[in-house]
């Protein structure tokens, strides 16, 4: 059926609640530093609460994408990093579907031998192995938009076009269509020619369009980042909560299936409010 895949064994899409998706960072690189954990008690900690707050998976990176800042670490560093939090995570008994944030293909793999079921990757496959990586493990795939957007002046153009020529490489490696969701990679974009958070709002405000075009579930991550700071004039991330509930919302009531979040009880609830209010569309 258009419109469904599963996140592991986490259905999203056509009928679904929209899935929450909790951000466990994992790389002090991270551009918001509350969001950051070391320590192995802090980390099971925050995924049992994330869980019973209302989270269906949890995303562990070990590299942080953020893509104004230096953040890039070698793959011994990333590695290590995914392998200790996948570690705890087993020896703690927790039961969760594990999302593993990466663009390696060979952390795709050691996770996934390790009980991770689903990657996230921002780069839009851009490691050559990853797509067979996938696939020989029977794994689900966020699929992120990627490229570059220099001299565009067509958020949902280039968006739909990137994540298409994404979608043909993983099909191509025979990655089934019902274990994609798409992400349109807010935030990623920053060098096209109208300002990005001009970007981000319009693609935003038009998911529906991106949906239709191409008949997957949609996850949005909009948590903290920097176009709510360009919108209301706040630079820093500790003080952007609410705008990223509002953006969330919006996301949701404009068709997203899944949001990506630091705040998982916040934003569950702005989510809640937000669905409701989308099942009362009239058509």
């Amino acid at each position: 059926m258009n419109g469904i895949s599963y996140l592991g064994k986490i259905k999203v899409g056509l009928g679904e609640t929209v899935r929450i998706i909790s951000i466990i960072n994992l790389s002090p690189e991270s551009f918001y530093q509350n969001s950051v954990v070391t320590e192995r008690g802090e980390l099971t900690e925050k995924i049992i609460s994330s869980l019973e707050e209302g989270a269906s998976i949890v995303d562990l990176g070990g590299m942080s994408t953020a893509p104004y800042k230096s953040t890039y670490v070698s793959e011994e560093i990333e590695l290590e990093r995914i392998m200790w939090a996948l570690n705890a995570i087993n020896e703690a008994g927790i039961s969760a579907e594990i999302s593993i944030d990466t663009q390696r293909s060979r952390v795709m793999e050691e996770a996934l031998k390790r009980g991770a079921t689903i990657i996230n990757d921002v780069s839009g496959l851009s490691d050559r192995r990853a797509p067979q990586v996938i696939k020989d493990y029977g794994a689900s795939l966020i699929l992120c938009a990627a490229g570059d957007a220099a001299g565009s002046r067509d958020p949902l153009g280039f968006i739909i076009r990137a994540l298409n020529n994404s979608l043909s490489i993983a099909e191509s490696a025979g990655i089934d269509r019902s274990k994609i969701v798409i992400d349109p990679a807010i935030g990623f974009f920053r060098n096209a020619v109208i300002p990005s958070h001009d970007w981000d709002s319009t693609v935003i405000a038009n998911l529906g369009k991106i949906k239709k075009a191409l008949e997957l579930p949609v996850l949005v991550g909009v948590s903290r980042k920097s176009f709510i700071g360009s919108i209301t004039g706040e630079g820093d991330p500790n003080k952007r909560l609410s705008g990223s509930l509002a953006a969330a919302a919006i996301a949701v009531f404009n068709g997203a299936d899944a949001i990506r979040t630091h705040d998982v009880a916040e934003t569950a609830k702005a989510v809640r409010v937000a669905e409701y209010l989308r099942s009362k569309i009239s058509f």
